[in-house]
């Protein structure tokens, strides 16, 4: 069997192991999926024991002041109260045990507090209300009462502690399967996302491997009807595979014109495949972006250059979708015989971006109003960040936003150093819990100028030891 793969022509060798590398991402990609559906399963168990375990503390709380209750007061309300959750109880905490399944941990845990309050029904409350019943008729006595109530209760307060801490352990594991299920689906993602990028690669071989193939069996009619055979043999297997790519895709000619898309990428631009074809799909780009990335395409496809851009494109409900957009040429020995891309949206990722940015914004606006500047000195290294105020509290250049510990003190008043240098010690060693002092530094117009600093130990290592020093800076007139 290997001696005949080798005498096969080389570029289906190289073919049939394109083949083999996207059926091994498969079989990862199917492993992840099937480990995230596990995952996805228990944490719905856990959450279905989490549910029936809500309703317990309340109920044996209904039956501890129905209890009380009743027997203190003769209130026969409350001995209602009692007998319906004494009577709820057993079947609630029967659902939550077969929840549990064989989850041995809060199986037992239930199953304990099943125990204890069967043994607190059997041996104290229901013992309690059948002798209050039983002296309706006298006067019951009311510190006998009183005791046995105290008692009952204690043992009832054991029961409580025992569903709390079942309670907090049962969200503790619904928490870790959520985390679990979390590392999974990021996995699947990956996987998803390889298995994308190996497509398109395997995409780009086969369509070299069948130019190259045709220009071999290059003639005269025959030739022609041959080759065009296959090169419709080779677009219906490369609509199929793209139509399966979680990426958009679109192929175009050696002259930059769009011949094919996929799905993926007629949704995101909201147009139809054939207004797609062309230049059709430009039409979709926001105006703001379109004489941008059309010239941009121009000159790519001119020079036979890679493409890539960042840009929106406007569906006609007007829904604004951010796409990043790559493109490899495909060549036959030197011709250039078309080009592929792939189109991405990121759409939450830019979101997120401008989230982000509106954040750190808003921190400068306040930082500005404010008149502090901020600073995180990394000691190890020696390196320092300072925010742009702080760099227009000393007048330097507000473009160089970050420096070393040893800059900053050669501006320090010769007079301060000492002191500021004890206090930065004392506060490296967990002395003082915060740094908090003045100094004089020399502006850059030569003025000395007086600051008050104030920061803390951030983060340290393994030893205790001091990494991070971060706080904030003003000025002390």
């Amino acid at each position: 069997m290997a001696g005949q793969i080798l005498k096969l022509p080389r570029p289906i060798v190289w073919v049939l192991l394109a083949l083999a590398v996207l059926f091994a991402l498969d079989l990862f990609a199917l492993a992840a999926y099937r480990e995230a559906e596990i995952a996805a399963d228990k944490l719905m168990r856990q959450a279905g024991v989490l549910d029936q375990l809500q309703a317990l503390p309340k109920m044996a709380a209904e039956m501890q002041s129905g209890m009380r209750g009743y027997l203190l007061g003769g209130s026969t309300v409350s001995l209602e109260r009692y007998r319906a959750a004494a009577d709820a109880f057993p079947d609630e905490i029967g659902k939550a045990i077969a929840a549990a399944g064989d989850d041995a941990g809060p199986r037992k845990a239930l199953e304990a507090v099943a125990t204890s309050m069967r043994e607190w029904l059997e041996l104290q409350a229901s013992p309690l209300v059948i002798k209050r019943g039983a002296d309706d008729t006298g006067r019951p006595d009311v510190g006998a009462v009183s005791s046995s109530v105290r008692k009952a209760e204690i043992r009832m307060g054991r029961i409580t502690a025992q569903l709390d801490e079942a309670l907090t352990a049962q969200r503790d594991r619904v928490a870790l399967a959520r985390g679990e299920l979390k590392h999974r689906l990021d996995a699947v993602g990956s996987w998803t996302r390889s298995r994308a990028f190996a497509l398109l690669l395997a995409l780009a071989a086969m369509t070299v491997v069948l130019g190259r193939t045709l220009a071999r069996l290059s003639g005269q009619t025959q030739s022609r009807e041959i080759a065009e055979n296959a090169m419709r043999m080779s677009s219906a297997t490369l609509r199929a595979m793209s139509e399966a790519a979680p990426l958009g895709m679109l192929l175009a000619d050696g002259n930059g014109a769009c011949v094919q898309t996929n799905q993926t990428f007629e949704r995101m631009t909201g147009l139809p495949g054939s207004a797609m074809l062309g230049g059709g799909w430009q039409s979709a780009l926001h105006p703001d972006d379109r004489l941008r990335v059309a010239e941009a395409w121009s000159a790519a496809i001119a020079s036979r250059a890679a493409f890539h851009s960042v840009h929106r494109f406007v569906q006609r409900n007007g829904k604004v979708v951010w796409a990043s957009m790559k493109s490899a040429a495909m060549s036959d020995g030197e011709r250039t015989t078309g080009y592929v891309c792939s189109i991405e949206d990121v759409s939450e990722r830019r979101q997120a971006e401008e989230a982000l940015r509106k954040s750190d914004e808003r921190l400068h606006l306040a930082l500005e109003n404010s008149g502090l500047a901020l600073f995180d000195w990394h000691i190890p290294s020696g390196e320092v960040f300072l925010s742009r105020e702080w760099l227009a509290l000393t007048g330097y250049d507000p473009r160089a936003t970050t420096t070393t510990a040893r800059r900053i003190n050669d501006l320090i008043h010769p007079s301060d150093r000492e002191p500021l240098r004890e206090a930065i010690i004392a506060a490296l060693k967990g002395n003082l819990p915060t740094a908090n002092l003045e100094y004089r530094i020399e502006t850059r117009s030569g003025q000395w100028k007086r600051l008050r600093c104030r920061g803390d130990v951030i983060e340290r290592d393994a030893t205790a030891r001091a990494v991070r020093l971060a706080g904030t800076i003003t000025a002390a007139d």
